[in-house]
């Protein structure tokens, strides 16, 4: 099951990122999908997604289509 928390919405039009609640058999886990309004969604970890906004360190994440990320 995955759970909208929270959506906040950037400086450009188009940008925003989701925070996101996952839960698959029994475990939990907190992701962030970044969008930057060019057609692609970052999927990354909590920690991931802080590393990359706000404190430039190395990270990792999964790039996927919008229409994939907004298909139910």
């Amino acid at each position: 099951m995955v759970k909208v928390l929270s959506t906040i919405y950037g400086n450009k039009p188009q940008e925003q990122t989701e925070f996101l609640s996952l839960s698959f058999n029994g475990k939990t886990r907190q992701m962030a999908a970044y969008n930057r309004g060019n057609g692609y969604i970052k999927l990354f970890s909590l920690q991931d997604y802080i590393n990359f906004y706000y404190l430039d360190k190395e990270y990792s994440s999964i790039d996927i289509s919008s229409e994939i990320y907004n298909d139910d």
